[in-house]
């Protein structure tokens, strides 16, 4: 069982927090690097497939045939030609900023997934920031104490049997939603503890808050214990 500190607590507008678990880029990096690598072959595809001379003057034996129906394809379906290297080409934009994406989310240091006694404070990334083209994360910050709060799922997908449970957090995501009805979802992928300690720390915090005060009576069993679950 997690246990809090008070030596460690950080202020915030809910109160005094903890960090329940530290972000850690690790598993990003190796994503990137599969994306950028995906991204990579997409745009040769389509750049080979638009003009071949921009790899060879004239074709070597093996690919002569290949190339040569390439080029009665441009002739007899120009349409189709060129829908099939747009959407390549696109393809490969979208991996390069989503490799973009992942490897500053690799080495950033500003986000976090905090709790206390009264409430939760967590900043993690939410989708693409269009604002800066994509190319790095649009984060997500929440500050919000335990009475708004409606309900808390954290779901992991079971992916490698009973072996996900312990392998940390594998396509983990938390639900959250308020007593305003709003609801977010909020990928728990590169937070260093697995989803079901997540969600035991997120409890004990709770439970703690219950304990601390008589304004907390009533907060723990409003929310419920939340769940935790693999589909």
């Amino acid at each position: 069982m997690f246990h809090l500190d008070s030596g460690y607590t950080i202020d915030s507008a809910v109160g005094p927090v903890y960090d329940l678990t530290k972000w850690t880029g690790r598993g990003r990096i190796g994503m990137g690097i599969a994306v950028l690598t995906f991204g990579i072959g997409f745009l040769a595809a389509a750049a080979f497939v638009w003009d071949s001379s921009l790899f060879f003057e004239k074709p070597p034996a093996e690919l002569k045939d290949a190339v040569a129906d390439m080029n009665d394809a441009w002739r007899t379906h120009t349409v189709a030609m060129k829908s099939g290297v747009g959407v390549a080409a696109l393809l490969g934009v979208l991996c390069l900023l989503g490799a973009s994406t992942l490897f500053s989310d690799a080495f950033r240091d500003d986000y976090f997934f905090r709790a206390g006694p009264q409430g939760l404070w967590l900043r993690l990334p939410n989708g693409f920031s269009w604002q800066h083209l994509g190319l790095v994360s649009k984060p997500l910050e929440l500050e919000l104490n335990w009475s708004d709060i409606a309900n808390i799922e954290v779901t992991q997908t079971k992916q490698f049997g009973s072996l996900s449970r312990n392998a940390g957090n594998i396509c983990a995501d938390m639900t959250l939603r308020t007593r305003s009805d709003q609801t977010y979802v909020l990928p728990l992928d590169g937070l260093e503890a697995a989803a079901y300690l997540i969600h035991e720390r997120l409890t004990e915090a709770r439970q703690g808050g219950q304990r601390q005060g008589a304004g907390q009576e009533n907060v723990a069993a409003a929310i419920g214990d939340g769940s935790w679950r693999t589909p």
